[in-house]
């Protein structure tokens, strides 16, 4: 009896636990207006020959596209896609996430090394609220908090991540042979003689 009463409890928790991962689950897009007004506050404080170029932040915030990406299963991502001076600029970045109460913590790897280093790791800690989350990125040095939006209950998650790649790793590469040239054609003398244009006619 105490042992079938400790197999429900256990089989109720668990039933718990998956049920609230489902209910956090999903897509989130980043809400751009917090973010754009704190800009428009630290913007008014500067020079005025300096409120140019933190404009062009703005309107670079504007056309940005964030998304946060929770599966049921504990994978997340994270993908970002923005116009940098006329480029298109995606970074992508995968890991898993975990829950504690109404905090998330949310750890991602980038899915793309630059030059030598290694890909760039970051943890987001979230507090849930409804279908809104408030995350701090480990990485920012203002600890500013960036709110997304549950726009979806079907998370995109990235499957893998790209290798690093480094100048030692592309020397070592064997270089791609160069495609051969394309062969003379041979005109046979008969062809020749045909092909000569006819000769003109003796006045």
């Amino acid at each position: 009896m105490k042992k079938s009463l400790a197999l429900v409890v256990v089989l109720s928790v668990m039933m718990l636990a998956s049920m609230a991962h489902a209910g956090v689950a999903g897509r989130y897009a980043l809400d751009k207006k917090p973010l754009i007004e704190r800009m428009k506050k630290r913007i008014a404080k500067l020079p005025p020959k300096r409120r140019g170029f933190a404009n062009m932040a703005i309107m670079m915030i504007t056309g940005m596209k964030m998304f946060i990406d929770l599966a049921a299963d504990k994978q997340a991502s994270m993908s970002m896609d923005m116009a940098f001076f006329g480029r298109r600029r995606k970074n992508n970045s995968i890991g898993t996430w975990s829950q504690k109460g109404n905090v998330l913590t949310i750890s991602l790897v980038a899915t793309k090394a630059r030059g030598k280093r290694p890909p760039r790791k970051q943890v987001l800690t979230c507090k849930v609220t409804g279908k809104r989350l408030a995350c701090e990125n480990d990485r920012s040095r203002r600890k500013e908090v960036m709110f997304f939006d549950q726009v979806s209950d079907k998370p995109q998650i990235y499957k893998s991540a790209a290798k690093p790649t480094s100048r030692k790793a592309a020397a070592k590469e064997p270089a791609k042979k160069a495609a051969p040239k394309s062969a003379v054609k041979l005109v046979a003398p008969a062809a020749r003689k045909a092909a000569k244009p006819a000769s003109r006619p003796a006045k």
